[in-house]
């Protein structure tokens, strides 16, 4: 089963990822907004899971432009707000 997991708010840059399921998973697409994950069962089929995961990266993605920052775009890190975290558990849906 693929999953596409969002982040509640998109991050400045694109984060550390760490998933914590039972099953052997496949991570992809991993953006600034969110990433794809699909699970894998001992007989190597594609399967629904319950997992934890754990999203960190610097502040978030402005939509708006402040002093020293633009939208969007990498800048000096001592200049970007503070390191985010995201930690969720995600119930897999088939």
């Amino acid at each position: 089963v693929y999953k596409r997991q969002t982040f509640d708010k998109a991050f400045f840059i694109v984060p550390a990822l760490a998933i914590r399921t039972d099953f052997e998973n496949h991570i992809t697409n991993k953006t600034k907004a969110g990433f794809h994950v699909e699970f894998f069962d001992h007989g190597n089929k594609s399967t629904a899971a319950v997992f934890d995961w754990v999203a960190q990266g610097y502040g978030e993605l402005f939509t708006k432009s402040y002093p020293g920052i633009d939208a969007g775009e990498d800048t000096d890190p001592d200049k970007m707000p503070d390191a985010s975290a995201h930690l969720h558990h995600m119930d897999m849906l088939t």
